[in-house]
């Protein structure tokens, strides 16, 4: 019979996808750092990606997923996506998050000097 109460009903499959995350990286450590708490799985080639909600595939299905993957802790794993958002310094994207050395100080004041440049042709079309 069904879990007629809603949270009764999610609190049931909360631990019910616990139970199978944990069955499937049972004996796992992080990649990195060597940590048994806390395990995520990365993929290394998006495309290659099937899904990230594993556990209610069948046991074979998921190892073969796992295959695609490195095993590493949620701190290691947010630190290897917070390298590849930093953007290198002679962009925009430095400038405007603080970096004021010369090439992102070039960056800026190109972007600011094409800018002027489309709103002077903007201006220009509009007197004709």
């Amino acid at each position: 019979m069904p879990i007629a109460d809603p949270e009764a009903r999610r609190a049931y499959h909360r631990e019910w996808a616990r139970k199978r995350r944990a069955a499937l990286l049972d004996g796992a450590v992080c990649l990195r750092c060597g940590a048994t708490e806390r395990l995520e799985m990365h993929h290394f080639v998006a495309s290659e990606k099937g899904s990230h909600r594993i556990t209610s595939w069948r046991p074979e299905r998921a190892r073969a997923e796992m295959a695609k993957c490195v095993i590493l802790c949620d701190p290691c794993h947010n630190a290897y996506h917070a390298a590849e958002r930093r953007k290198p310094c002679g962009t925009v994207a430095r400038y405007d998050r603080g970096c004021r050395c010369e090439p992102c100080r070039v960056a800026k004041a190109e972007k600011y000097r094409a800018k002027l440049a489309e709103l002077d042709a903007l201006a220009l079309a509009a007197r004709r």
